[in-house]
């Protein structure tokens, strides 16, 4: 795969956003994003009709407890199926300076509007990246393309990527254990403080450097999350992703699985339980194929060996 000539960004590609606010932000997020994706060597990418959002906040206890500081919602009937959502107080450069200062005095980190918008939309343009429409892969690949994407500038971030789990190992080394823990995936209720994002950068960084970009693009196409992302669904539902036979290994377990929850043959709770079960084999899978090791032993051996090495 080819390095993307500085001119050759995606037609109308600015045009795909829509947004009453901060369009000054959204121009220079589609640049950084394009210049990220550059210095990882990806040639082809698109993303999506998608519109900005600004919300109130709300007021009940655990709409409180979810800042919107940023994410992505996707209504696939919508001719702008893509929506990212900010609160209200980013709808201005003033009103934002305020808000992070109010949110930095609580200890809460944020790198403002700006960075924040580059990482959502280093989500949605890894679904054409990945040729999986409206496809988030596990969540510790998701998160940590995102982050990846975001931290890369004219350079890749690779010290800084290796400190971050340098730190894990020293620090928190129960933590680091769970996101190397590939079978069991991580979820947004374990409340990792980003730990499963640095992993996620960490890994994708090393096959990028070790294997290659086209590796890299290999394991979030075999790493999917078993649903594809549609919030016009409610909680209880999902609409399953399609796994290729040829591609996926665990694709006829995941197949046959589906076809219990179709016939009501499976307690939700319990085929909700399997279908996780079955995307962390598939993303153990992924890292083995990826990495040409032998199982995930060596898999995390050879990650490990790659973060400590100088």
């Amino acid at each position: 795969m080819n390095r993307m000539d500085p001119e050759s960004e995606p037609i109308n590609m600015k045009d795909k956003i829509k947004s009453n606010y901060r369009t000054e932000n959204i121009s220079t997020s589609i640049d950084q994003l394009h210049t990220s994706l550059n210095t990882l060597g990806i040639s082809n990418y698109d993303i999506p009709n998608t519109k900005i959002i600004f919300k109130k906040q709300q007021t009940t206890e655990k709409e409180k407890q979810s800042l919107l500081l940023g994410h992505v919602e996707v209504y696939p009937s919508k001719s702008n199926p893509v929506e990212i959502v900010f609160d209200e107080r980013f709808s201005t450069k003033e009103k934002e300076k305020t808000y992070v200062q109010q949110l930095h005095e609580r200890d809460i980190e944020y790198v403002g509007m700006q960075e924040a918008l580059k990482h959502e939309l280093a989500h949605i343009s890894m679904w054409s990246i990945s040729d999986q429409k409206r496809q988030a892969a596990t969540r510790t690949i998701d998160e940590g393309w995102a982050n990846l994407v975001q931290k890369t500038t004219e350079t890749l971030p690779i010290q800084q990527t290796k400190e971050n789990i340098k730190q894990l190992q020293s620090q928190k080394p129960e933590i680091l254990d769970r996101c190397l823990d590939f079978s069991k995936v991580t979820t947004y209720e374990e409340k990792l403080n980003t730990a499963e994002s640095k992993t996620g950068q960490a890994l994708l960084l090393w096959i990028h450097q070790e294997y290659g970009v086209e590796k890299m693009i290999e394991l979030i196409q075999k790493a999917p999350e078993y649903q594809k992302r549609n919030d016009e669904l409610d909680e209880n539902k999902f609409e399953p992703v399609v796994l290729d036979k040829d591609v996926h290994k665990t694709s006829s377990e995941y197949s046959s699985l589906l076809d219990r929850i179709k016939s009501g043959d499976i307690d939700p709770n319990l085929a909700k339980q399997k279908l996780k079960e079955i995307e962390g084999r598939q993303f153990e899978y992924a890292l083995i194929e990826t990495t040409n090791s032998k199982d995930i032993q060596e898999v995390r051996k050879k990650f490990i060996e790659w973060v400590n090495k100088e």
